[in-house]
């Protein structure tokens, strides 16, 4: 029952609230692995380049586990 314009803005901010939640989970998950597994259990030495090509792999991997 509401005018289109209403529920189309109504359902872009359900859709953003819903993307920035999504987002900041995969962030906090790779920071996570990265950070706190891989890096102090398997490869404590990390230069950045290969901690952020982690992540980004980890970011992947997770978003198609989903």
């Amino acid at each position: 029952g509401m005018p289109p314009l209403v529920a189309g803005i109504a359902l872009a901010g359900l859709w953003a609230a819903d993307v920035s939640t999504a987002s900041a989970l995969l962030m906090g998950s790779a920071t996570l692995v990265s950070s706190d597994i891989v890096k102090r259990f398997v490869v404590p030495h990390l230069d950045p380049r290969q901690e952020l090509r982690l992540c980004r792999i980890t970011v992947a991997a997770l978003s198609a586990s989903r």
